[in-house]
């Protein structure tokens, strides 16, 4: 009692608000305050004593108190009541985002929201092609698209979808002054007017951690709260992890952990870009298999 004011403050703080009609809000307030002051205090005690166990324990703080005041409990009750709910609506053939692509929609039903999806394939086999294809599919369709690329920059990704947008050869890109025709620009503004009425954001900044994934994630789910959310990853290798594993196998484990728990706190499906070993190429039979995934076991697990 005395640590938060003792018994004549709290008497006073009750008698202070008017109304409990603004309850939330207030406790909204409260929630905020005590984030900023939690993480401010973690700050300082690295700021005081940084080391490289340091910066791990304030990445997983600032993460935690960034999940104060969302979590919800729910009962047995709850949870049967909203199949029972369910059972009576008809969903349609498509239970997920979709994924523009006919068959693909009636193997998965869509992308299923909370899911990790991998799209793997060895290097120059059409990987980031086919994900801006899904996430220009998604946005077309009413959704937002969030692609983080560690790869390629924001402006050879648009030149793709473009590309793919107004029918255009690719390497024309490279000088346009001197290799598109009349048509050529005339699709290539049209593609522009339909690509800028998109709801697809780039974030390709080469060094981006998980968290800074987390946080652009949660302003777009912000600014778009009512529409279909899909977000892609290019690619897995080349995410910034914090602080030191023990090896590449556990840092990529850490990684793909932490994407799955992204996916189901933020309830939207997760596609990310993956490298294959070379083991394919050495085999007679080249379809590739779940051991193929480079660099860990865990990835086929979360």
């Amino acid at each position: 009692m005395n640590e938060v004011g003792g018994f004549e403050y709290l008497t006073n703080l009750a008698s202070a608000v008017p109304s409990t009609h603004s309850f939330e809000t207030y406790e909204t307030l409260i929630y905020e305050a005590f984030r900023l002051r939690d993480v401010q205090s973690a700050a300082l005690a690295f700021a005081s004593s940084p080391t490289d166990e340091g910066i791990t324990e304030l990445y997983q703080k600032t993460i935690e108190a960034q999940e104060v005041g969302v979590k919800e409990t729910r009962t047995k009750m709850d949870v049967l009541t909203e199949i029972f709910m369910s059972m009576e609506e008809d969903h349609g053939d498509l239970t997920g985002v979709n994924t523009g692509l006919a068959d693909l929609n009636a193997m998965t039903g869509g992308w299923q929201k909370s899911d990790l999806i991998i799209v793997a394939a060895r290097p120059s086999m059409g990987k980031t092609a086919f994900a801006l294809n899904l996430g220009y599919n998604n946005a077309l369709n009413g959704g937002v698209t969030d692609v983080f690329s560690l790869e390629m920059s924001d402006t050879q990704l648009t030149h793709r979808m473009l590309s793919s947008i107004g029918s255009i050869e690719g390497t024309k890109w490279r000088n346009p002054k001197r290799y598109f025709s009349e048509d050529d620009y005339d699709r290539a503004n049209k593609a522009m007017g339909e690509y800028e009425k998109l709801d697809i954001y780039i974030h390709d900044h080469p060094t981006q951690t998980v968290a800074d994934i987390r946080s652009k994630i949660r302003k777009t789910k912000k600014d778009h709260p009512d529409q279909d959310h899909l977000v892609i990853i290019d690619y897995l290798q080349l995410i910034t992890p914090i602080g030191k594993a023990e090896s590449k196998n556990h840092e990529v484990g850490e990684i793909t952990r932490e994407l799955k728990n992204m996916a189901r706190s933020f309830n939207v499906p997760i596609i990310l870009l993956s490298q294959l070993s070379r083991g394919v190429e050495a085999r007679n039979d080249k379809r590739p298999m779940m051991s193929d995934l480079r660099d860990s076991g865990s990835i086929e697990q979360d």
